[in-house]
């Protein structure tokens, strides 16, 4: 149900009377459609409609936040536990899962995983045998030193 309200705000095209304007719409993810909250404001002499970063921002969040509940993708505070849990920086991880060199990082900062990558999160979340597997595999990538101190940390969680 659309909601609208005159804000105390100028329009950004005439100077003119803005309204700010709640609805819900239908967003595209993943060739998936959701029905997300979205706020945005109206010029009211033109009609254009614009946003502020932090209105995407939200829209965006609720989009996210339903994919991953829909598919049982981990959330970003989430992937940052699973990397901490084991004491490695998002480099090493990403190395270890065979993620490009910042894709860990990328994840613990918003950006939604593919599903077999959250599978992959998921896996290893409380499996540190797996993780270990893992860096036996990813021995040749890994600098001697880095191997034995990822090695370590993550058998002094089993």
């Amino acid at each position: 149900m659309m909601t609208e309200k005159y804000v105390d705000l100028e329009s950004p095209f005439t100077g003119g009377k803005v309204k700010e304007v709640w609805d819900c719409e239908r967003k595209e993810f993943r060739n998936e459609w959701f029905d997300v909250p979205v706020r945005y404001y109206v010029c009211e002499d033109t009609g254009e409609q614009f946003t502020t970063g932090e209105q995407d921002d939200l829209w965006t969040d609720s989009l996210y936040s339903q994919y991953r509940i829909k598919h049982g993708v981990p959330f970003p505070e989430e992937i940052k536990q699973i990397r901490l849990y084991y004491g490695l920086n998002p480099i090493q991880m990403s190395k270890v899962l065979g993620f490009g060199p910042t894709q860990y990082e990328h994840y613990e900062n918003g950006q939604v995983p593919s599903e077999s990558d959250a599978n992959l999160l998921l896996s290893i979340k409380d499996n540190p045998s797996l993780l270990l597997e893992m860096v036996e595999e990813a021995k040749a990538i890994l600098e001697p030193i880095e191997y034995d101190q990822i090695h370590n940390l993550i058998l002094s969680v089993i």
